[in-house]
């Protein structure tokens, strides 16, 4: 493309030198050579452009897929943490609603004892 940016210009130079200036007919249809040529330089820019956005855009796309993936895998592993903490918090909990009860018994063992001594 670059090359083609290059010559074209170059070649139309070429062709203009290497004109009689006498003939004005012939440089008019010079003109409109490098006129439609030019007009085609900017069709191919324009249309690599556009291809340049759309790919950006594709990109763009894939990359917002993929931090809603990262986002879900997070939220999960925070889902399983949680319920990680909350499990090991029940049993925490659960053993100490037994420990209370345990010494709750005893407790209440010691009182009648006493009781019945006295």
């Amino acid at each position: 493309m670059k090359k083609f940016m290059f010559l074209m210009p170059a070649s139309m130079i070429v062709l203009m030198v290497s004109l009689p200036t006498q003939e004005a007919n012939a440089q008019i249809a010079v003109l409109e050579v490098i006129k439609a040529g030019v007009k085609k330089v900017i069709k191919a820019v324009d249309l690599k452009i556009q291809r340049m956005q759309n790919e950006t855009l594709w990109l763009q796309n894939a990359q917002k897929v993929m931090e809603n993936q990262l986002s879900k895998l997070k939220l999960t592993e925070i889902a399983n943490w949680s319920e990680k903490q909350r499990s090991l918090y029940e049993n925490y909990y659960t053993d100490l609603w037994k420990v209370k009860a345990a010494i709750s018994y005893y407790q209440q063992i010691k009182d009648i004892v006493n009781k019945q001594v006295f």
